[in-house]
């Protein structure tokens, strides 16, 4: 009776800690939790499918037109204020349009034949021009004036193409390339062939390389695997990503293929490793954005027979996550790493499609809020 007694006691002590410690860290949460308030604060129709979107510190919007080789400037009403670029080889033209960014007054297009035009937003006028002569995608500039590409380069021995972050730097006379990250091999492919009505997939590894510069430091790392890394100097810190979201971010069958995909890398056994599987079970595409009144957005598009949406995980800084969100009918474009939405301070830009193929541009104030 007595070692009942004494049981029953310890029991009623360890589920009274137990529950004081759950609401102590219950409070400590709903303290820190924050979720965004989102604040719709433009939306105009354009009549074409932009490849990137940028956003400056008066709202104004950029554009860019791969099919006319031009970056258009909007204001927040919709009105076009200026262009830049256009199909040529003059200062002020460009032979294949990349993506773009922008540094102050300055904007910074990168045309894939390894040349970067330097234009003044104030002028619109080619103010600089900068040959690397290289292949060289997805460009940023620093606050202090560095500028960084994704680049690659071709294994020999694994027949793949191996991507890294670059930075470009001025010595002899010339621009060179300083490779910053480590070498990843590029499997970001995938091709779908036709056959009644099964389709016959040739499945990648889904994993692509993305890289922001933010107060002058580097992050880089693969968002469709919520792996993001801080490169301070010459010193790589750990995923910034603290805790995941617990929902599965890939279908067991996915998985096993990916688990496939793993246990060989000659091209014969890639090719034996062809599958038959639906589309519905391929991973789309995925970026990520900072700032420090927001601070992490993971953008994440999900495509489920045929139909389109974005869900948005948020992250502080420092890795905490902190919620999400979903965006309906975001246009997220498959070009040079998922640039159809921008993040800059409180305001995040993207395009929107409708079911009619209308297409608009979007502007919204997002506001951190205590639950």
């Amino acid at each position: 009776m007595i070692k009942l007694l004494i049981f029953t006691l310890i029991c009623f002590v360890l589920i009274s800690c137990s529950n004081k410690s759950t609401n102590n860290t219950g409070l400590k949460i709903s303290h820190e939790y924050k979720s965004i308030r989102r604040e719709l604060k433009t939306k105009f129709e354009i009549n074409y499918i932009p490849a990137q979107i940028e956003i400056d510190k008066n709202q104004n919007i950029f554009l860019s037109n791969q099919s006319e080789n031009k970056v258009f400037l909007y204001n927040k009403d919709g009105d076009k204020i200026k262009e830049f670029g256009g199909k040529g080889e003059g200062p002020e033209e460009l032979r294949e349009l990349g993506t773009f960014c922008l540094n102050g007054d300055k904007l910074f297009i990168n045309d894939w034949n390894g040349e970067i035009k330097v234009f003044s937003v104030k002028s619109g006028k080619n103010i600089k021009s900068i040959k690397y002569n290289k292949f060289g995608d997805f460009i940023n500039v620093s606050d202090n004036g560095d500028i960084y590409l994704i680049l690659g380069e071709f294994n020999k021995k694994k027949l793949v193409i191996e991507e890294f972050v670059g930075k470009l730097e001025f010595k002899n006379n010339k621009w060179i390339i300083k490779r910053i990250t480590p070498l990843y091999e590029n499997e970001f492919i995938k091709a779908t062939v036709s056959g009644g009505k099964r389709k016959a997939v040739f499945i990648p590894y889904f994993k692509q390389l993305v890289y922001r510069v933010f107060n002058n430091n580097l992050y880089w790392g693969y968002p469709d695997h919520l792996k993001i890394f801080c490169m301070k100097g010459n010193n790589t810190v750990k995923n910034v990503i603290k805790k995941r979201d617990n929902r599965t971010r890939y279908t067991e069958n996915m998985l096993k293929i990916l688990v496939e995909r793993h246990m060989g890398r000659s091209l014969s056994g890639r090719i034996r490793r062809m599958k038959i599987i639906s589309p519905k079970f391929l991973p789309e595409f995925s970026t990520f954005f900072l700032s420090k009144e927001i601070g992490l957005l993971i953008v994440t598009l999900n495509k489920i027979k045929n139909k389109k949406s974005v869900e948005i995980y948020h992250f502080s800084i420092e890795g905490d996550f902190l919620g999400s969100f979903e965006i309906d009918k975001f246009h997220l474009s498959e070009i040079s790493r998922n640039t159809s939405a921008a993040l800059n301070g409180n305001y995040f830009g993207f395009i929107n499609e409708t079911d009619s193929g209308d297409i608009y541009v979007n502007l919204e104030k997002l506001s951190l809020i205590e639950n």
